[in-house]
């Protein structure tokens, strides 16, 4: 994970939401 400066939840819920993104996409 890279630390941009985004809080540590932030970059959860991104994952989560690129997670979900590319199962949709499967």
């Amino acid at each position: 994970m890279q630390a941009t400066g985004r809080p540590a939840g932030a970059q959860l819920v991104q994952h989560q939401l690129a997670y979900q993104h590319i199962q949709q996409q499967l």
